[in-house]
């Protein structure tokens, strides 16, 4: 019986062990992938409006990739833990309107697949929008 006790106690610390450690595993959020974000940022006498369409690649937890929208295009980058993330798209002027600057995106992706949050843009000091991104 005794060697059965001892069976017991080490199969129980593995389990504890695994349980400890999965949490942290399922925990991660998915944002691999195409997403189309829709913002808008209100300052003075300017309202702001982002759309891009952002293709995320997620290697351990920095994200890397691409978007494109209707004022500007540029590479993307930031970094995810758990179902948090925060993006720094470097955009480039396509047009006469608009000029480079660098834009953050820092939300959450909700149960219901959609990324939520705020929306900064280096080009006005102080204010911060509101957006919503969708996986295609």
């Amino acid at each position: 019986m005794n060697h059965w006790l001892k069976v017991f106690r080490a199969g129980a610390i593995a389990g504890v062990v695994l349980f400890m450690s999965a949490p942290s595993l399922a925990s991660e959020k998915d944002f691999a992938g195409t997403w189309i974000f829709s913002g808008a940022l209100t300052a003075p006498k300017v309202t702001a409006l982002y759309a891009p369409r952002c293709t995320l690649k997620v290697d351990a937890g920095e994200v890397t990739g691409s978007c494109k929208g209707a004022s500007g295009l540029g590479s993307i980058e930031g970094a995810v833990s758990g179902d948090t993330i925060v993006l720094r798209w470097k955009k480039i002027a396509i047009n006469a309107d608009t000029v480079d600057s660098t834009v953050t995106f820092r939300g959450k992706l909700d149960d219901d697949g959609y990324i939520r949050g705020e929306v900064k843009d280096s080009l006005f000091d102080g204010p911060v929008g509101l957006f919503v991104a969708q996986r295609v």
